[in-house]
Formats: C-alpha cells, structure tokens, sequence
C-alpha cells in the first residue's frame, strides 16, 4: 500500500487484495489493526495522508538550498536547541491530553506573528482531527471568550 498510496486509496477492493496478494478479509483485518474501524476508513485516510503528505515525500519537489536558506535553517536549529532544556514533558503530555479533551480548541491571534501561530495550530491540529479555529476579529474573541465563559457556568 505504502508502495503506491494514490493506487491504494482508489483502487477497487478486488483489485487492491490481488496487487497485495492477500485476501480481502485479511484487507479488512490489517485496516483494523492498523486503528482503522474497517477497509473504507484505511483508504480515506490513505488518501487523505497522500494528498498533505505527497509535498513532503516527494525527494524530486525539493527545491535546491541556498546558502542564505541554510543560514535561517542553521538559526532556526540554533534556538530550537536553546529552548530543548527547558522543555518539560509531563507538562507537555498534560497539556496534549487536554487537547484530546476539548469539544473545541480556540487559537487567537491578533496581527503578525500570533496571527500566524494561531493559523499554523490550527493546521497542524485539522490534520491530526482536533476541532479548532482560529480567530484573529477582536470582536469575535470578545464574544466567543463571553459564550465560553457563560456555558461554563
């Protein structure tokens, strides 16, 4: 499947157990072992995963790096590497865990560079089945916080 994921999530289950060489129940088994709740799951998350993922997989599309992309890389490593030590996993695992609890996720931002934070978590979180949106209208923040507030009650 791996081989070839565009065939895989459209091919016809016939045809997908005879390019396996497998059975089609043994299809069905490996989707659910796999955490899929049966065969049309595994292939739309197939397809979905080729679809985001292909840009990344593809050794082709890369584009050529130059030396000023490798400084910002370098630089980017550089603070990454710097902020390492203060990285706390249990609070990151509480942290997700919540996450995996929400109804819904809020990511606010409200111009430059939170504006984009708030988009690239929102992103990152679709592709993994989290609901969330991201808001960067004062006006909107100010009645969703207000909203949130008054169902907590």
């Amino acid at each position: 499947m791996l081989d070839d994921v565009g065939f895989a999530a459209s091919a016809s289950l016939e045809a997908l157990s005879q390019r396996a060489e497998v059975s089609t129940a043994t299809l069905s088994r490996f989707a659910r072992s796999v955490g899929c709740r049966d065969l049309r799951d595994l292939r739309l998350q197939l397809a979905q995963a080729s679809g985001v993922g292909s840009r990344f997989l593809d050794p082709a599309g890369l584009p050529e790096q130059s030396a000023f992309h490798r400084q910002i890389l370098g630089d980017i490593e550089a603070t990454l590497r710097q902020h390492l030590s203060g990285f706390n996993q249990t609070r990151f695992a509480d942290a997700v865990s919540l996450l995996g609890k929400a109804r819904m996720i809020h990511a606010f931002g409200m111009g430059g560079p939170s504006s984009l934070c708030s988009d690239e978590l929102q992103v990152r979180l679709v592709r993994l089945g989290y609901p969330i949106a991201a808001c960067h209208d004062p006006v909107m923040m100010r009645v969703t916080a207000a909203t949130w507030a008054r169902n907590r009650r």
